[in-house]
């Protein structure tokens, strides 16, 4: 419109003057839900689950010496890293 052209002179001609078919190319799901996305992710973009903080809180009071377990794991963690090692000392002594 333009350029001037009006009515049927502005549709493209070939060169036999016979109007040329517009072809209107098949569209690509996949690039139109990533442009979506990329745009527009508020609205398109993938919902992520949200961690919502909650406002409460645990009160954890220590108790006396005596409410402890008396089998802590620590200890046994320990003895067995001692036992290890001591066996790959013998080990390599013969």
């Amino acid at each position: 419109m333009s350029l001037g052209c009006e009515g049927p002179d502005a549709y493209l001609k070939d060169e036999n003057g016979i109007s040329v078919l517009e072809t209107v190319r098949r569209a690509n799901p996949k690039m139109i839900r990533f442009l979506l996305e990329w745009l527009r992710p508020d609205k398109w973009g993938k919902h992520r689950k949200v961690d919502v903080p909650h406002h409460c809180a645990v009160l954890v009071i220590r108790g006396a010496d005596s409410d402890r377990p008396k089998n802590s794991s620590a200890a046994s963690v320990k003895a067995r890293k001692l036992k290890a090692a001591m066996r790959m000392i013998r080990e390599t002594k013969a």
